[in-house]
């Protein structure tokens, strides 16, 4: 069985790697992966979004498609600029999946500095996502946990006021281990954690093939060349779809250029000239996020039952749009009221049932006069 070594993936080329074994009732230093040991670094969680979505899809290329749109609510970015990494599948398609989003760019410097170590068949894990149920550590810059099935990172940055607020909402007691990285080495190794690797789709680790064990065994041996080339093959497609699917992309968007800019015909790059029209447009917040959260939070205080699904902010509506759920009708007016006593417009959107909770929306459009 492949030796588990554990590590925090560094911030940057500069920053000293430890890396560490658990062995029986104690955790030993490792200086230096060896090959064939199975090595795990976790990654902030604060970068990732952990979160359970259905993805009624049987493939993992076509769920991995689905399943930015299936968490969209809840990122700040568009789907289709999102890398997704999946969990086991279940039997039952119907069920939830684990789905960890991250930035494509932070991928890119992650898999860039595994390189530089030598650490190229790593695994990126997040941290939460490797938590059992009811369990909150303290990682020391940010707090990870998982509480009434949902896993989460914290950054210890935010404002005292709005930390405090969150962590009473979630409830448990926040653990301060001694080794942050063996408390989280114990539980993968103790609770059995399902680990989802985000090295996956386009960020996958490339094996080389060997041959030398197949000496001797030439039937086996031109069978494994010839997988080997139906998957280079099959590459080589994959590469021609995406190439296709980008030019009808860049089409679309020169045909939407030139019906939002009809006087416009020397644009050598509608793509660009698109981008720097929409960026040039003033549909910013005109408030702070964090203002927004934690104004929520304390006025959430006046309205017992109540909790916070999501927030996002919508240009089309002009603010921050906050779900919430409430135990009854009626309260998103003293959430209301509360808001506004506290210096914020706030516009309240339809309620409806859903199971034993009311949801509904408030947008909070900006400062009061």
């Amino acid at each position: 069985m492949a030796r588990k070594v554990f590590g925090f993936l560094p911030g940057d080329g500069t920053d000293a790697l430890r890396l560490i074994a658990i062995e029986g009732s104690r955790a030993r230093e490792v200086g230096s992966a060896r090959a064939g040991d199975e090595v795990i670094l976790f990654v902030p969680g604060t970068d990732v979004l952990v979160r359970q979505a259905v993805l009624p899809t049987k493939g993992d290329r076509e769920s991995r498609q689905a399943a930015p749109f299936a968490i969209e609510d809840e990122i700040a970015t568009s789907a289709t600029d999102l890398h997704v990494a999946l969990g086991p599948r279940p039997d039952d398609v119907s069920q939830p999946r684990p789905v960890h989003g991250v930035e494509p760019a932070l991928m890119e410097a992650w898999t860039a500095r595994l390189g530089d170590r030598s650490l190229s068949q790593a695994m990126l894990v997040a941290e939460q996502s490797v938590l059992p149920e009811g369990r909150l550590i303290d990682l020391g810059n940010r707090v990870v946990g998982r509480l009434n099935g949902q896993a989460f990172a914290i950054d210890a940055a935010l404002p005292g006021e709005l930390l405090t607020a969150i962590l009473d909402g979630f409830g448990g007691e926040v653990l301060q281990p001694a080794d942050p990285l063996e408390a989280m080495a114990r539980l993968v190794e103790e609770e059995n954690a399902v680990l989802t690797d985000l090295r996956q789709g386009r960020y996958r680790v490339q094996r080389g093939l060997d041959l030398s064990a197949l000496a001797g065994w030439q039937t086996a041996a031109v069978l494994a060349v010839t997988c080997f080339a139906a998957w280079l093959v099959a590459g080589v497609l994959e590469v021609q779809a995406a190439s296709r699917t980008a030019a009808d992309i860049r089409q679309a968007t020169r045909t939407a250029y030139a019906a939002a800019f009809p006087g416009d015909t020397d644009a050598a790059d509608p793509v660009r000239a698109l981008s720097r029209a929409l960026g040039e447009a003033d549909t910013g917040p005109e408030i702070d996020f964090l203002d927004v959260s934690a104004a929520l939070y304390t006025a959430l205080q006046d309205v017992p039952g109540a909790s916070i699904r999501s927030i996002r902010f919508e240009p089309g509506r002009g603010g921050y749009v906050a779900s919430i759920a409430y135990l009854a009708y009626g309260e998103d007016a003293a959430l209301k009221s509360a808001l506004e006593a506290r210096g914020f417009s706030a516009v309240l959107g339809d309620s409806r049932r859903g199971g034993d909770l009311v949801l509904g929306d408030v947008t909070i459009t900006g400062r009061s006069l």
